[in-house]
């Protein structure tokens, strides 16, 4: 096992139950610059187990700053990688991070989950039908996009999602010979 390697499984394990909130938040922090500065450690920490680690942190009771860190690396994680955006979608990250939309969080925690949200839907139909569809969804990122209480990068992050998942569903509604107008002024 690489040095490398053994770096990141020892970080995915400080992610866990046993861990402390300020570990899991350093070693999520650890996992988003690895991500960042070296994008092609992202298929290893992906395979170490890190996506189902890091949503897990973005459960409700978790501090702001664990929901920030698990959120950045998640982001760095999908950033140019298909095949982890399938992985962090499986895990549960896109009812994850809809959560993190909602009032009890952060306006910096909420930024980033609208930009996770947005790189997951990016160029997959999967994904995108999931966020579009998903109970709440387009309510939660439209209050987001219009409120002038949240920061304009989470205005600009949650009106980017609705555009991509609005132009993912409009090509598959095409796609499968639905046509638009058949569901009347409504839409």
């Amino acid at each position: 096992m690489s040095a490398a390697s053994t770096t990141i499984a020892a970080l995915v394990r400080l992610l866990g139950p046993g861990s402390s909130e300020e570990a899991q938040e350093a070693a999520a922090g650890v996992l988003h610059f690895m991500a960042f500065y070296h994008p092609q450690s992202q298929a290893g920490i992906a395979a170490a187990g890190a996506a189902p680690a890091l949503v897990r942190l973005l459960r409700p009771g978790s501090s702001p700053g664990v929901h920030l860190a698990a959120a950045w690396a998640l982001f760095n994680l999908a950033a140019k990688h298909a095949h982890n955006k399938i992985i962090i979608a499986a895990a549960g990250a896109i009812p994850a991070m809809l959560r993190l939309l909602g009032p009890g969080s952060s306006e910096g925690v909420q930024a980033v989950a609208a930009r996770v949200l947005f790189i997951l839907a990016d160029d997959d139909a999967d994904n995108q039908f999931e966020i579009a569809t998903a109970d709440g969804a387009v309510q939660a990122l439209s209050r987001l996009a219009t409120s002038h209480e949240s920061s304009e990068d989470a205005r600009v992050a949650a009106a980017a999602v609705l555009q991509t998942c609005l132009a993912g569903m409009q090509h598959f509604m095409g796609d499968h010979g639905v046509d638009g107008d058949e569901y009347g002024d409504e839409y």
